[in-house]
């Protein structure tokens, strides 16, 4: 993978024989006789297709089913439409549902939509949620919560702007998210107390300084803490922060924290906490972010940062026709629900 050729080097393919029958006309076309046409087709174009699938069709053929089935389905409609060339190319699903969930499906119409679709789903650029009905166990207030925790993680959607936060520099000076002007910008939440933080904060600011910065990559370090509303541990929780902060050499980063009085504000005046909009619950937690503020990908590794950073910088060199699709790709959602 990604191995650049050199000279002499020696390259072998392998191309199935039924290629070369189905090129001679050996392989009859299917004709899809019986296949259930219904299909709940919820966006398409000439490189993705997006189905709802319903309750109790598989996604794939298996042993005990192998017509009546999503991806049978999709193939009859696109053959129907005189669009399905199995000498080619087979259009497949980037995702499966189970046989008794309902939801989104993503079909790449072109091998290059669908590799695309797999790494946008790798790289969490493309997210997926369940609200399922398989918890009669729990009470109502206990559903309650699950229910808002999921439209909580809804709320920071890829493709729509990060929410604004208003925060303290470490001389104490209020700014916000929306006066940083960057190309790009990394969120990090984190905290020096954090075991795994110590160990990528710095892995991060390695990269920031070698590579990042003069791609036109800037670092805001947002610090997540236990203060909660402990008044009494902001002095020396802030301390430690700074220090952290000295010693790492991390100067050349924004950072800010927010003060128990600033979260109780937020939460006397209904606005979401930092927690909420961004959906931290562990450190660190990384989100890229564009010039206008609107989250490219959320909740990635080190390394995955840098590969959907780089792979932005090189967007221009993309496969013609595949930049159309990636606003598109960014924005849907796969919501499924389960019976």
């Amino acid at each position: 993978q990604n191995y650049e050729l050199q000279t002499l080097d020696e390259v072998s393919i392998y191309v199935d024989e039924t290629t070369f029958q189905q090129s001679a006309g050996e392989v009859k076309k299917p004709k899809f006789i019986g296949v259930h046409r219904k299909l709940d087709i919820c966006y398409e174009d000439d490189e993705l297709l997006v189905v709802n699938k319903e309750v109790g069709l598989l996604t794939h053929p298996d042993s005990s089913e192998s017509k009546h089935t999503l991806i049978t389905q999709v193939h009859a409609y696109l053959y129907r439409q005189g669009k399905l060339d199995s000498t080619l190319f087979l259009p497949a699903p980037a995702n499966r549902l189970d046989r008794n969930t309902s939801g989104l499906v993503l079909i790449g119409k072109s091998a290059g939509m669908l590799h695309q679709l797999n790494q946008w789903i790798q790289l969490r650029q493309i997210e997926k949620y369940y609200l399922t009905n398989q918890v009669d166990w729990l009470e109502e207030k206990d559903k309650e919560i699950v229910y808002n925790r999921a439209y909580n993680l809804m709320g920071n959607i890829v493709g729509e702007p990060a929410g604004n936060m208003n925060l303290l520099d470490t001389s104490d000076f209020m700014f916000s998210l929306y006066n940083i002007q960057a190309p790009y910008m990394l969120l990090v939440f984190w905290d020096p107390d954090c075991g795994h933080c110590r160990e990528e904060v710095p892995k991060l600011d390695s990269i920031y300084r070698n590579k990042w910065k003069k791609q036109g990559m800037r670092l805001l370090g947002v610090l997540m803490d236990s203060i909660r509303t402990d008044y009494s541990k902001v002095k020396p929780v802030k301390e430690n922060w700074m220090k952290f902060i000295r010693e790492k050499g991390l100067e050349d980063w924004y950072h800010g924290y927010q003060t128990p009085q600033m979260r109780d504000a937020d939460s006397k005046a209904n606005r979401p906490g930092i927690r909420q909009l961004y959906d931290v619950y562990q450190t660190p937690t990384l989100y890229l972010i564009d010039k206008d503020k609107k989250i490219i990908a959320k909740k990635i590794t080190v390394e995955q940062a840098d590969e959907i950073f780089q792979a932005k910088l090189n967007q221009a060199d993309m496969i013609p026709g595949l930049a159309l699709h990636r606003k598109n790709a960014y924005r849907w959602q796969s919501f499924a629900t389960a019976y």
